[in-house]
């Protein structure tokens, strides 16, 4: 008896971080699969939008930023498949309004993803001790520090971003998005420019 009640034990303790996977870092995993599926449906619909209104570098800015997320979406669904969670969401319709508020949408939601949510899930991940979960997460909110810095830019100065003569890059292996002319080498993961996308 004593030595089933130790298995059990055993059992029990093995159990945890597996639980605790379920409950905390694949919630927030599949949360922010789902915020990147928003993001990345809101920002197609803002570039179309941009291109409406003649801003046709602000345009191009908001497609290498769909860009991003679809790579954060795919770098989700893959720790949520090694967890046994299917990823299953839907973009929700995105609220377009004029480019300088989506600009301003834009804003909001990257510093509140790099400064608040982001750096929460990496601490959960940290406990549950899901090594790939705290890599991307981390990886996001690096590769979003300059995305934002554009978005900035581009809101103090709708009127420069008419002209299509911006070109945006987009590593494609960490999502890291940057204006060109671009290093020869990723500022983030060191991927070779033989991985950027290009967007204007």
């Amino acid at each position: 008896m004593k030595r089933l009640m130790l298995s059990l034990s055993a059992i029990g303790l093995l159990l945890v971080p597996a639980l605790a996977a379920e409950t905390s870092t694949a919630d927030n995993l599949k949360a922010a699969h789902q915020a990147s599926l928003d993001a990345k449906a809101r920002y197609e619909a803002f570039a179309a939008k941009a291109g409406e209104e003649g801003y046709k570098s602000a345009a191009a800015l908001f497609r290498a930023a769909a860009k991003s997320e679809d790579i954060h979406i795919a770098k989700y669904a893959s720790v949520l498949k090694e967890l046994g969670v299917e990823a299953k969401a839907e973009a929700a319709k995105p609220e377009v309004k004029t480019t300088r508020e989506n600009a301003e949408a834009a804003i909001k939601d990257k510093t509140a993803n790099r400064e608040t949510l982001l750096p929460g899930h990496v601490k959960a991940a940290e406990a549950d001790k899901q090594k790939k979960a705290v890599m991307f997460f981390k990886g996001a909110i690096a590769a979003d520090g300059e995305c934002l810095k554009l978005f900035e830019q581009a809101k103090g100065n709708l009127d420069g971003w008419k002209a299509g003569d911006k070109e945006f890059l987009v590593c494609t292996v960490c999502s890291y998005v940057m204006a060109a002319p671009a290093p020869g080498k990723c500022p983030i993961c060191s991927a070779s420019n033989e991985k950027y996308e290009s967007f204007k």
